[in-house]
């Protein structure tokens, strides 16, 4: 009957230790981002752009064309779904309010800036 109480106790505990950070938020973001480009999963990337962002994803020939113009990336590099799955990324600024990211892909390094809101969200080009 104790271990009823004690289990329950304990997974309390471990939780209150296991916090995110707000640039592991960001980091988090940014990671999402990347993984759905690489998929091609135009509906997730989406929610991980600002509304003009989202725009700029939507309207493009294809996810990866649309990832890469968020990104920054000059539109005679063709990016492939596997550069993004390769990526790796930094946080460079942060103030709690915005950061910037630098993500390296393909032998590129791109900045992007997120802002909060309710979440954090990339900005678009």
């Amino acid at each position: 009957m104790r271990w009823c109480v004690v289990l329950p106790l304990l997974a309390l505990v471990g939780c209150a230790n296991g916090r995110v950070s707000e640039q592991d938020d960001v980091r988090g973001t940014v990671r999402t981002f990347l993984d759905q480009c690489a998929e091609q999963r135009v509906l997730h990337v989406l929610p991980e752009l600002v509304p003009a962002g989202q725009k700029v994803v939507a309207h493009a020939a294809s996810t990866a064309k649309g990832c890469a113009r968020v990104l920054g990336v000059p539109p005679a590099i063709a990016l492939a779904p596997e550069d993004f799955t390769g990526s790796t990324l930094r946080v460079v600024a942060f103030d709690g309010a915005r950061a910037r990211v630098e993500v390296e892909l393909a032998g590129l390094t791109r900045s992007v800036v997120l802002s909060r809101g309710e979440q954090w969200r990339i900005e678009g080009p």
